[in-house]
């Protein structure tokens, strides 16, 4: 058995043929979600999951099915110089700033309130000036991360993708080339893997999503 696939014991494995099938099945989750509830309380829908397997393209075929959603990229919360410690990176699924995240973001919209949505641009290191984001029915939160310790109890509909690392290796050199592809393989993939590994994330998880077909 691959050994990316072998912790997924406990959620609903699916292998979706096309990304809008997989985005159609998370809309009809989170439209079930939403007749079973009857507060006007945000439904948070959380996709983690490897690298280039699928997350924000998932996350945007499900999200233009409803009027009132919008998508949070953890991407856009990447950890600053000052922020990225040795002692920090040891610790499984502090890879991003989920501190940030929860007081700009999260806890705002969750009370009803008005957030604020900044970029860390990692390029050029500097945080773009942001924009005000008003409460919404269905968020979307989706990146690797968005099921730590700190995240996972914001989620209403819990997602984790995977894909099969030949697809994953293609899919990094098809997006950066082969610029940044030894710098995934040695840096961030191991600190993903040891995330998943550690916090045994897939079994968090409520569904998984074996993205292997091409990404629309």
């Amino acid at each position: 058995m691959n050994s990316q696939n072998s912790a997924f014991r406990h959620a609903d494995v699916l292998q979706p043929e096309t990304t809008v099938h997989a985005g159609t099945m998370i809309a009809n989750l989170l439209k079930q979600l939403d007749e079973q509830t009857d507060s006007e309380k945000m439904l948070v829908c959380a996709i983690d999951g490897r690298s280039a397997s699928g997350k924000s393209t998932l996350a945007k075929a499900a999200s233009v099915f409803f009027d009132n959603a919008m998508i949070i990229h953890l991407d856009d919360f990447f950890l600053q110089p000052h922020q990225r410690t040795q002692q920090r990176l040891d610790q499984p699924g502090q890879n991003i700033d989920h501190e940030r995240l929860r007081a700009e973001l999260l806890e705002p919209l969750m009370n009803g309130k008005t957030g604020l949505y900044r970029k860390y641009d990692c390029k050029r290191n500097k945080m773009t000036e942001g924009f005000s984001v008003h409460p919404v029915r269905f968020l979307f939160l989706e990146g690797t991360y968005s099921l730590n310790d700190e995240l996972l109890d914001y989620s209403d509909l819990r997602i984790f993708t995977t894909c099969s690392p030949s697809r994953q290796r293609e899919r990094l050199i098809g997006r950066n080339g082969y610029s940044t592809l030894e710098e995934f393989e040695k840096k961030w993939i191991p600190l993903e893997e040891y995330y998943f590994h550690i916090c045994k994330v897939s079994e968090r998880a409520q569904h998984i999503f074996v993205l292997d077909c091409p990404l629309t």
